[in-house]
């Protein structure tokens, strides 16, 4: 079955399909803060739309792994505009480590970027054997 890029399926649930339970614990944080917070990412919340090379395709990301803290790797591009000039060069494609920027609270010192061509290559050459 074919993918498709930027479309959601939002699966509706019956809200009596599910039981909820009072905690047994301490809560985090108060019931006012969460409500906030709710609101505040509610608002801060937007979805990135992919702009430009619009055809090409991670296939590999989650599925790679980091050499150092075995977290997936995913896609990026580094598009880099010619000096004096609004002409670009050619995109390169990497995949880097998910908890490089600690977006999960996960430290990870793997700063390489692995070449994407590089790792498409190596699977193509692994998958002939």
């Amino acid at each position: 079955m074919a993918g498709t890029r930027n479309e959601f399926h939002v699966v509706k649930q019956d809200k009596d399909s599910y039981k909820l339970y009072p905690g047994k614990h301490e809560p985090i944080i108060d019931e006012e803060t969460w409500y906030k917070v709710q609101v505040k990412r509610m608002k801060n919340a937007f979805k990135r739309e992919k702009t430009h090379s619009l055809l090409h395709e991670h296939v590999l990301s989650g599925i790679v792994k980091c050499p150092v803290c075995g977290a997936p790797m995913y896609g990026v591009v580094n598009r880099k505009k010619k000096k004096g000039s609004d002409e670009f060069y050619t995109d390169m494609w990497y995949y880097i480590c998910k908890n490089r920027k600690m977006v999960s609270g996960h430290p990870c010192d793997y700063k390489k970027h692995i070449r994407q061509d590089e790792i498409n290559a190596e699977v193509i050459q692994k998958s002939y054997r």
